[in-house]
């Protein structure tokens, strides 16, 4: 235990009775009636939420950006490396000579990647999947709910953090006991099982599951791909230290189960400063989300610093990240702009590395001759 001196906190009130610390229960209590005061006074007017004027407008802008956007798809040509084995700890003789059918020599592989990343057509989220978490929240305007969690969002985010959980079993199953330490903020409702789509060429039967804790209604919010979560079961007494609960485990199939921690912290923290650098090899100027001048500057930058083979495994992250946000139906417009912009500059980037910087850079026109 480590003392602090507290007088520099002293004030005049300081023989106040002290204030109650805020638990996971007060914070609790405080967004769910912030959420129910919003459904009273929204109910009468959220029923044509598919009509919205904002509804309509990030449809037109959708349809306009794909009317506009170039046909047909990037091709590059990248060369593979030869893998050299490593020496073999043998008697040292004498070298001889490799036979013909041993040499390998690198090899030219095509790759086609698209321009842009299709953004599908607008669906909100349901409502049983917000019914499932809470009821009184059904008429809720779904956005409101959306724009209430941002300010819960960093410190639910912070409590997940700190959840241990252990198997003892290799089954899985369908209640978890786990064990929160931080207590400041929202008790996490579930458990989901990440896993991917198995290999057709896979002969092993088992599948890597990764489970990790989740608040149920940030999802339900924000996924309307969705189905709706299972119950939650009743949370035990509020108590000081660490809180042992048992919550229901979700099985959550996603196409990169990989990249699932980056895009769920997202939701719970709206940064898109940090896809940004989970999605780079390295963290770009801070300002690249507002000058799109910088763009070219920063992909020459990583054509120069990274092999083409680096460059095209993060541009494969952003795919990845891409195909989780479509399979969940995650249509957050700040999400969607920072998989566009880092989709583009590494695109730039490869074409710069590859040498087709034409494919992604806008080359001077060149005007009529002045004649003297």
């Amino acid at each position: 235990m480590v003392l602090q001196p507290n007088y520099a906190k002293r004030v005049d009130n300081e023989n106040a009775p002290p204030t109650a610390h805020v638990n996971a229960k007060t914070l609790a209590s405080r967004l769910r009636s912030t959420l129910h005061d919003a459904s009273r006074r929204r109910r009468a007017r959220t029923s044509g939420a598919a009509s919205t004027p904002k509804y309509l407008a990030q449809q037109a802008k959708r349809r306009s950006t794909k009317s506009k956007s170039p046909t047909g798809p990037i091709r590059f040509t990248i060369t593979s490396t030869p893998v050299t084995p490593p020496p073999a700890d043998v008697e040292m003789k004498d070298a001889e000579p490799l036979p013909s059918s041993s040499k390998t020599s690198p090899k030219s592989i095509p790759v086609i990647l698209p321009r842009e990343l299709v953004r599908p057509d607008f669906c909100e989220v349901s409502k049983d999947a917000i019914r499932a978490v809470d009821p009184e929240l059904v008429d809720t305007d779904p956005e409101y709910i959306r724009e209430q969690l941002e300010e819960f969002g960093p410190s639910m985010l912070n409590v997940l953090s700190t959840v241990k959980a252990s198997l003892t079993s290799s089954l899985l199953p369908k209640e978890l006991t786990i064990v929160v330490q931080d207590l400041t903020s929202v008790l996490p409702t579930h458990m989901v099982a990440v896993y991917g789509h198995a290999p057709k060429t896979q002969t092993q039967r088992r599948t890597k599951v990764t489970l990790l804790p989740v608040h149920s209604l940030v999802f339900a919010a924000h996924c309307s791909k969705l189905p709706p979560f299972p119950p939650t079961l009743a949370p035990p007494e509020q108590k000081l230290g660490s809180q042992e609960l048992t919550v229901p485990v979700w099985p959550l199939c996603l196409p990169s189960p990989q990249l699932y921690p980056q895009l769920a912290a997202y939701l719970y923290n709206k940064r898109t400063d940090l896809v940004l650098q989970t999605l780079l090899p390295c963290p770009p100027p801070p300002t690249l989300e507002l000058d799109p001048s910088l763009i070219v500057p920063f992909a020459t930058k990583l054509s120069g610093t990274f092999t083409v083979h680096a460059l095209l495994q993060h541009q494969l992250m952003v795919h990845g990240m891409w195909q989780n946000v479509c399979a969940l139906g995650i249509f957050d417009d700040l999400l969607w702009d920072t998989l566009d912009l880092a989709w583009q500059i590494l695109l730039t980037a490869l074409a710069i590395a590859t040498g087709n910087a034409s494919l992604m850079i806008e080359q001077p026109s060149e005007g009529p001759s002045q004649s003297t």
